[in-house]
Parts: structure tokens; sequence; C-alpha cells
């Protein structure tokens, strides 16, 4: 793992303090490869975890034509290097960077195809004078880039383009505060673009043409008519051969234990192929109330791992919030972030590598918010459900959400369409997939634990086993209230029942941690970030409205609930815009 960043063409960037910004992302080492000719530059930044002392980059071609740098890890790249052995290509490392770019100087783009693992590379061709950016099939690895007049400049986190002038996109602005995320290719950071996942670009000076295409499409994949035995038989097997691959390093690796169900799940496919005295597990707790520790103690003892308990008091967050913010580069509304941030700081004391158990909610419908597309509820006329809805802890009304957003911002801001929000149980398991997924969890996973130099490895988003879950029916996957069905079906063996008949922590207990962190960390930010003087200093939101929401009574679960997680987007918005457009903060410096 690691960070790249690069230029071609005429930008207002410098290619050095580029890298200095995403140096945390490689601690291990740096490189750079600059052509003043053909107005080329790359940058890198190590996490030395394959191939320490040959797998250096920019890494070149031994005839010199093609030049790479490389972020993330692919799995099966022993296969792959055989395959072009077979081809005739020597090797000169042992790394899985110089498979990618022989690779491509064999096959071009199909190499994607070939590839198992989570990627995005940069390879610069001397000959033809052109660059080619990928990224992986999920969007694990992020790209970010940049369009100037005659340049395109890209690199793993967009601090690293945002150059001397930052404004606001406000159209991502309206997806942040209606969804809880942004909707790519648009960032907060108006010129800054995502490359999507699944795709790759090539750009080539004098065409002043950016030329993008896909190359993996999830709605390709269609509900199988096998039985639920079946399937669980079939994404065992995956699940367990995409675990066991993920375990490829020459450092030393461990496990983001929760007790959860799909980090116990990755913890059992692979606890048989690490020698005892090598299995290491890390569990955060806050010592509040619906602790999930007993479960993670209970499925440590159970795998025969080391197991390392970090206490923290949640309080500190407040120490933190800067940090956080900095490194995730967006105001993520998701308590989530804040124990992502405090493990991986606690972890990097003991490995570079982690196998975590992110993905699984999206892929087999562990969210209560998909309790509306399935049981009884899909059944309900739209009236209904929304009444329904609000007196439950579950998922806003569109009409509810259109309200509050349109309440909040300014008339002149455009609003997100709700028409094309998903109406049944497989098109949201895709938009989820697809943005939440993507923009939210594996936005966090990635920003957080790069904070710190450590790689996160997530089985479950194997493009396997996604392929596999794309093809699983809905109805094997939740019914009502029953969560994970295949999941729990196709592990039933492996597990304690302890562990696999337990509910998702969900609201019991995120509640606690939710309520904890915003009465001692966020109420204390609202007077500064959301007085009437601020709110029209920045000049996005309705004072007044916003005023309406502090002193709006909330008297179901639910509704204080989204009244806590907008205020809570409100002042994290306030924070991020101090910090990245106004450049107020301890960063200011490195701006």
């Amino acid at each position: 793992m690691c960070g790249i960043a690069g230029m071609l063409g005429t930008t207002d960037l410098d290619i050095n303090k580029m890298s200095d910004l995403i140096a945390h992302r490689g601690p291990d080492g740096s490189g750079l490869f600059v052509d003043e000719t053909d107005s080329i530059s790359l940058a890198h930044r190590r996490l030395a975890i394959i191939d320490p002392e040959q797998g250096k980059q920019p890494m070149i071609t031994h005839d010199g034509r093609f030049v790479i740098i490389f972020n993330g890890e692919i799995y099966n790249y022993k296969t792959l290097k055989q395959e072009l052995e077979k081809a005739g290509h020597v090797f000169y490392s042992n790394s899985d960077t110089e498979v990618i770019l022989l690779g491509y100087s064999e096959y071009d783009t199909e190499i994607l195809n070939k590839l198992q693992g989570m990627f995005a590379f940069a390879i610069w061709d001397t000959s033809k004078k052109e660059l080619f950016i990928a990224r992986d099939r999920i969007g694990i690895k992020p790209l970010f880039y940049r369009l100037t007049y005659n340049g395109l400049a890209f690199a793993s986190e967009m601090k690293a383009l945002l150059g001397g002038v930052r404004e606001l996109n406000l159209g991502a602005l309206a997806n942040y505060l209606q969804l809880g995320f942004r909707t790519a290719p648009e960032t907060l950071f108006s010129g800054v673009m995502e490359l999507p996942p699944a795709s790759w670009m090539r750009y080539k000076l004098g065409y002043e043409k950016l030329v993008l295409n896909k190359y993996w499409d999830k709605e390709s994949f269609f509900a199988n008519k096998l039985t639920i035995e079946d399937n669980a038989h079939n994404l065992r097997d995956a699940l367990n051969k995409a675990s066991i691959s993920h375990l490829i390093s020459d450092v030393p690796l461990g496990f983001w234990l929760s007790g959860g169900l799909d980090s116990s799940i990755i913890l059992s496919c692979v606890k048989n192929q690490i020698p005892p005295e090598s299995r290491t597990a890390f569990t955060l707790a806050y010592g509040l109330d619906n602790d999930e520790t007993p479960y993670a103690k209970h499925m440590a003892e159970e795998a025969g791992v080391n197991w390392h308990l970090f206490n923290q008091d949640l309080s500190q967050a407040k120490n933190i919030l800067e940090d956080l913010i900095w490194h995730l580069e967006e105001p993520l509304p998701n308590i989530t972030a804040v124990t992502s941030f405090f493990l991986a700081n606690k972890t990097n004391k003991y490995t570079k590598v982690v196998l975590i158990g992110e993905g699984s909610d999206e892929l087999f419908a562990g969210y209560p918010t998909y309790i509306p597309f399935t049981g009884p509820w899909r059944f309900f006329p739209p009236t209904l459900k929304s009444w329904a809805m609000e007196k439950s802890y579950l998922f806003p009304s569109k009409e509810e959400w259109i309200s509050l957003s349109g309440a909040l911002l300014k008339p002149t801001i455009k609003k997100v369409d709700f028409n094309t929000m998903p109406n049944n149980l497989d098109s949201a398991l895709k938009f989820d997939i697809s943005y939440e997924l993507v923009q939210s969890q594996l936005a966090r996973i990635d920003r957080l634990t790069m904070a710190h130099g450590i790689e996160a490895r997530v089985p479950f988003l194997d493009h396997k086993v996604v392929e596999m879950a794309l093809q699983i029916p809905s109805g094997q996957k939740r019914r009502g209230n029953q969560t994970k069905i295949i999941l729990r079906e196709a592990f039933k063996k492996a597990l304690p029942e302890k562990i696999i008949n337990r509910p998702k922590y969900g609201k019991k207990g995120t509640q606690g941690i939710t309520q904890y962190f915003f009465d001692n960390v966020i109420h204390g930010l609202i007077k500064n970030s959301l007085s009437i003087t601020r709110i029209n200093e920045l000049g996005y939101f309705d004072a007044e409205q916003i005023h309406k929401l502090l002193k709006r009574p909330t008297p179901s679960y639910y509704q204080k609930a989204k009244k806590q997680k907008t205020i809570y987007f409100l002042v994290l918005f306030d924070l991020w815009h101090r910090i990245f457009i106004e450049k107020e903060s301890k960063y200011g410096a490195i701006h």
C-alpha cells in the first residue's frame, strides 16, 4: 500500500509538494520520476509490504519504455508472473508492481481483467507520450484527478491536487447533506474529480481530451436460481479462497476483530493458515453500554489468536477531530471514523497489514435501512411506509430528506434528484455498493488506516466474492429482521453459536457511542460552528432554518438520531471548511 501522485503538462502544482502531502501513506520510502522534455512527473510514497528491497518505485521496464507508480496489492501476482515469464518476459524483482508493469506491456488494458486485488496505478508510455491510469473494480483504492487548460494532475488523496485556490462544489454539498456522502465522480472541491471504480483513463498532451472507459460492470450479474444450500456452499468456498489469498505478505499481518459476524468470518477462514504464534487480532473498546468486547474475546479464544484489547476514552475524540478531517478530506458524519482512527493509531505499533470485515453489509443486506425493501414492507403504499418508518428507527423517507435539505440549504443550491433512488432491495444494494460503500466506508478505511501507515485488506470485496454475491437472490440475504441469511448459512459450522446467531450490533450498540460522542464532543462545537454569524459568513445555509432545527423537539429515537446526524454533519462541514477552504487550522502551513 502506498501513495501516488503525478502530473502531465502545465499545472499550478509542484510534484515535490504533492509527494509531501501524501507522505503519511508511505513512510518506508519515496521515489520520483521527472522528464522535463515530456512535462511528466511521477511521485511515489511507499509502505513496503511485498519485496521490500526490489519493489521500489517509480519502476521502469528494462527497455525504458514504461514507467509505473502503483498503490495497492495484487493477490494473484505470482500466477500472473509465471504466465508472463512463459510469454518471454524477464523479471528483476519479486514484486506485484513489476507484474502490472510487464502485464500492461503485454496485454494493454486487458491486464485489468486479470488482476485480483485492490489497486490504483499510473503508467507513462515514453514512446506514445501517453499516460494510463486505472482503478480496481470495487473502488477499494482511491484515485483523484484534476484537469487544467493544458495538463492533468492526479493523486491518491485530494489534498495533493488543491493548489492555492479553493472553491466548494455546491452540488457535492447537497449530496452530503441529503445522503451522508457524495456521489462520484464529483468531490467537494470544485475541479477535483474521482476516477470511478472499475475504470481506466488515458491522457495525451496536445489532444486536450481525456479518454475514460469502464472495464467491469456490476449490472452484468443477475440473480441465479440455486438453492440457499448451494449458494451457501459456493459462497463459503469463494470467501475462504479470497481470504487466504489476502494473506500474501512479506511482513507480519493481523486482524481487526469487532466480535461481529463479518470480522469473525474472515478470521475463521484463515486461522488454520497462520501459525498460532503469528495470529494477532486487535479490538477497540470504549467501555460504554452494549460493548462488543465479550464477543470479540470469545472469538479470539476460539481462534487461538494473540488478542490485543485497546481501551479508549471516547471523550478524547475532541482532540483528534482536526486530524480526522484532514485525513478524511471530507466531513463524513459517521461515528465509525473515530473508531477507525483510534484503532489504526494503536495497531501500527504491531503490524503494517490488517484484514477487516468491511463490505459485507452492502453485499448481504446487513443494515436496518434495507428493511423497507423486504418482507411485508415492500407491499406498503408510500404514505403508509413513510408513517411506519417515522415511528420506528429505520430509514428516512425521500420526502423527509428532501424537506430537510431543502430547508437548510439556500434555494440557489441544486438538490439531489430522489426520483432515481432505489425502490427494491436489489437496487438498494447496488446503489450502496456504488456510492455509500465507496465514498463513505472505503474512503474512511483507506484514509484513516493510511494516516497511520496501515494497509487494510477487505476479503469480502474480492471481486470474485462480489460477483457471487450479486448473483445470490435477495430473498437469501434478508427477510424482514433476518439479516445476512446466506452468510449465516455458509458459516454456521465454522463459527461459535454465540457469534453466528447474535444480532447486528446496530442500534443498541451505536446509540450509546453516538450519543456519548454527540454530548461530549460535538455539542461543545455547536455554538461556534452554527452561530447565525458563522452560518451567514459561510453563505451556503439558511441560518433561520438551522436554528429551527436546533430547537426542534425530538419525541422519538429516530427523530433524535436524524437531528443529531444533521447537526453532526453541519459541525464537521464547518471544521472541514476552516481546514481546507479557509486554511485556518494547524495544517495551514502545509497548504
